[in-house]
């Protein structure tokens, strides 16, 4: 399937001309005026942001319901921008997925999230995007999860659906690679738990531990599962995930690339459903998630324990009084751009979202430096 280039229809602006300085003990962060992505009748959120470069950006956009489904379903709405996120092109049909990864031949793949049972492990469809100057073309390949210790759980309630589900983000690893993370139920536990999985190539994955598992002891019914992983300034992988929602966010970190964990801890502030990570190039950490609501979480040392807050959701409402936010899933991502700068991404709900409004999703650009 191709993807053009066509344009987005309505009235563009000309630059990131408005920005709101929210200042902090030592840091500053300008935050610009939203900028519309793309808006549609039905279902249209969940948006994953792929960083291709600076300026090259794609948006895929969930366009169906918030389901168990067969992985073939698991359609979206795909968009892309070649100004560092001011504008975008009209949504296309594409496929959804999450854990965005750059291959060593410059093309991306969006793992899946749903995954299917196999006698050598779970298997599941990921996309192969590759990108050109005008278009998009995207592939339809294989991924496979093996280095089970232990068997995966029915509790997705789906026929042949496997027991675990891709979630978040991947780093490089040191010594080649990637690791990734995957949440879902054991057999025979009621609470979720999250494992992290490497491969060498992007296809082939293997189990490499379990990072919180259906014992953790960090308050939250729903237990270990949406998660995000980054690499500190230090080394260290960094791990947050979601334990519930409406509940602060679990963490840990890892100085093995992943093989063991610290102990969970609950963070202070940073809250609620699947989050999203970015280092920039000073050390400090961004965090974005929310519900109830939108936030920006900003750790200025690099050691992702002290948080400042922007709330993303009144930054937004401040600048759209005739579109504000009112209900939205509060998932997000972040990525950065450079050194210094970074684009967030959300949506914005009408309910229920087969109504007749419109859903749309949103970036604000961000720069943060030392004050």
């Amino acid at each position: 399937m191709i993807m053009g280039s066509s344009s987005f229809s309505e009235e563009k602006i000309s630059s990131w001309t408005e920005w709101k300085t929210y200042s902090f003990q030592g840091i500053q962060a300008k935050v610009s005026a939203p900028v519309l992505v793309s808006r549609g009748v039905g279902y249209l959120w969940f948006p994953v942001l792929v960083c291709l470069d600076k300026d090259n950006l794609v948006a895929v956009m969930q366009n169906r319901a918030d389901a168990c489904t067969d992985p073939d379903k698991t359609t979206a709405l795909v968009a892309r921008s070649r100004n560092g996120g001011l504008h975008w092109t009209e949504a296309s049909p594409g496929y959804y997925g999450q854990c965005p990864l750059r291959q060593a031949d410059g093309s991306y793949l969006l793992l899946p999230f749903y995954t299917a049972r196999n006698p050598e492990g779970l298997i599941g469809y990921c996309q192969r995007m590759v990108v050109s100057k005008d278009d998009m073309e995207w592939i339809r390949t294989g991924v496979k999860v093996s280095g089970w210790a232990r068997p995966d759980g029915d509790n997705f309630q789906n026929v042949g659906m496997a027991g675990f589900v891709f979630t978040g983000q991947t780093v490089d690893l040191r010594d080649g690679g990637y690791l990734a993370t995957m949440y879902g139920y054991f057999k025979g536990t009621k609470r979720y738990s999250l494992v992290a999985v490497m491969s060498n190539d992007g296809r082939n994955w293997k189990v490499r531990s379990v990072i919180a598992d259906e014992n953790c002891k960090l308050q939250g019914q729903e237990g270990s599962c949406e998660a995000a992983v980054a690499r500190l300034e230090d080394g260290r992988l960094m791990c947050v995930f979601r334990i519930a929602s409406g509940v602060p966010y679990g963490q840990c970190w890892s100085s093995d690339e992943g093989r063991t964990w610290t102990e969970p801890i609950g963070m202070s502030g940073p809250h609620s459903v699947q989050p999203s990570l970015a280092v920039i190039k000073n050390g400090m950490v961004v965090l974005s998630g929310g519900r109830p609501g939108i936030y920006l979480w900003i750790n200025p040392d690099g050691r992702g324990k002290d948080w400042q807050q922007i709330d993303v959701m009144a930054h937004h409402n401040a600048y759209q009084v005739k579109e504000p936010v009112k209900s939205t899933t509060s998932y997000t991502e972040v990525v950065a751009l450079d050194e210094t700068t970074l684009l967030m991404i959300y949506d914005r709900l009408h309910v229920p979202c087969e109504s007749p409004e419109t859903n749309s999703v949103w970036v604000v650009r961000i720069t943060v430096s030392v004050s």
